[in-house]
């Protein structure tokens, strides 16, 4: 078990990623997901074969106020138009609440990768601008706290025990040129609340 801080979530969670390839899987649920470092890696590790699985906020929804789905709308989009098929995504299913989930979970040859805290994958939340803190725990095994991880991915994802946790991507697609370059200056910019 490792407790990661601020950048060193996204240093820990990115060169992770850059050792994946064929036959590797990520599983991610995450409420916001634009930090282009991440984003960058995830692209790259579907074209070495890795197979990516993504729970996303469809960004509609904040305390009562209705928002336009920046960032996750037109990061997913990105994700899916640039890739070779290996990444999926779904929506969380959200009716005036959010999906705050902040989870990511990777096998490879080593082993099984947790990554699960506060943090969002934001330049916000992993750049050192904001204190966030995550728990990374590794095993060769699949030991009770991964197993768990891995069983509440499933039954979100697949939507068991007759309960709609997630919709398909086609719900919340967007690929509104104008979302997309507000969500790039917003995230260079900083002038966000992601």
């Amino acid at each position: 078990v490792k407790l990661l801080t601020e950048k060193k979530i996204k240093d820990s969670l990115v060169s992770l990623m850059n050792g994946l390839g064929e036959g590797d899987s990520i599983d991610m649920a995450m409420f916001y997901l634009s930090d282009r470092k991440v984003v960058e890696a995830l692209k790259r590790v579907d074209k070495n074969g890795v197979a990516i699985r993504i729970i996303l906020d469809p960004n509609k929804d904040a305390f009562g106020r209705e928002k336009n789905g920046v960032p996750n709308r037109p990061v997913a989009d990105e994700l899916l138009k640039n890739t070779k098929g290996n990444t999926r995504i779904r929506w969380c299913d959200t009716h005036g609440e959010q999906c705050h989930s902040k989870m990511t979970l990777v096998k490879n040859s080593s082993g099984y990768h947790l990554l699960l805290g506060s943090a969002n994958l934001t330049i916000r939340n992993i750049g050192n601008y904001n204190l966030e803190t995550d728990v990374l725990i590794e095993s060769d095994k699949k030991i009770e706290a991964i197993k768990r991880a891995y069983e509440f991915f499933d039954e979100t994802w697949e939507n068991k025990n007759g309960i709609i946790y997630t919709v398909e991507y086609a719900k919340y697609k967007d690929e509104s040129l104008y979302k997309r370059l507000l969500y790039h200056w917003m995230e260079r910019t900083g002038m966000s609340s992601f």
